[in-house]
């Protein structure tokens, strides 16, 4: 058997070609938590519930729940009026269902517009093409402009959590 392996430019990505029945024995695989369309409400609040945390940490663990990249995390959380660096575990049930509810808003969107091309250019498809989900970023690489929110005053900020830029209002996300 031949294999074929890809690395890309920014290290976050990575394709290995095997056999289907070898796919679940990829160690990297075989740990990934489920994806927010596959995850129960009663398991999502578990998750959340069990960590001290920041929000935004924990939706990027790939081990807890797979698939949350860092632009989406971001507009999830401003979606749901969350502030990313508080703790999971004081997220209220409410606040917690309602992330579940924005996290897969922003992805399905995420892939109806083929995924987010930055200034870079490096993330295409495979057919070379880029995404377009940058033209409707809410919050993530608009530090210093104005909330999108209509009913909102506040100024898009940045800080660093877990090692990855985020973006936030501090008017409209507690």
């Amino acid at each position: 058997m031949n294999y074929l392996y890809f690395n890309d430019q920014r290290k976050f990505g990575w394709i290995k070609l095997v056999l289907t029945s070898e796919v679940e024995k990829i160690p990297f695989i075989a740990k990934l938590g489920p994806e927010p369309w596959e995850i129960s409400l009663e398991n999502w609040n578990k998750l959340l519930a069990s960590s001290r945390k920041a929000v935004k940490v924990r939706l990027l663990d790939q081990d807890k729940v797979a698939g949350i990249g860092n632009i989406y995390a971001n507009d999830a959380l401003w979606e749901a009026q969350i502030h990313p660096s508080r703790p999971a575990n004081s997220l209220s049930p409410q606040e917690s269902e309602l992330l579940l509810e924005k996290v897969k808003l922003v992805m399905d969107e995420g892939i109806y517009y083929g995924g987010a091309t930055a200034a870079d250019g490096k993330y295409v498809d495979i057919g070379g093409l880029g995404g377009s989900y940058q033209e409707h970023f809410r919050t993530y690489d608009r530090a210093g402009q104005p909330c999108k929110r209509p009913d909102c005053d506040g100024i898009i900020q940045k800080i660093t959590l877990g090692g990855r830029g985020t973006y936030f209002c501090p008017d409209c996300q507690q």
